[in-house]
């Protein structure tokens, strides 16, 4: 999407990594880009978790 659009207008169609790319790199909000990426991180982790618990329940029914 950001190749398409360049991020939008005022930054519509940012996705959330493209996000904290454009904080840590060219801001210069380090901080800001640590949080994002370990709210990413975490997002991730739950939904991954989630999925295997799914698919391992469907498969021992």
């Amino acid at each position: 999407m950001y190749v398409l659009t360049g991020g939008g207008p005022a930054g519509s169609t940012d996705v959330w990594m493209t996000r904290a790319y454009t904080l840590g790199f060219t801001r210069n909000d380090i901080g800001g880009a640590s949080a994002a990426s370990v709210v990413l991180l975490c997002v991730t982790l739950l939904l991954t978790v989630t999925v295997n618990y799914l698919r391992k329940r469907g498969d021992v029914r």
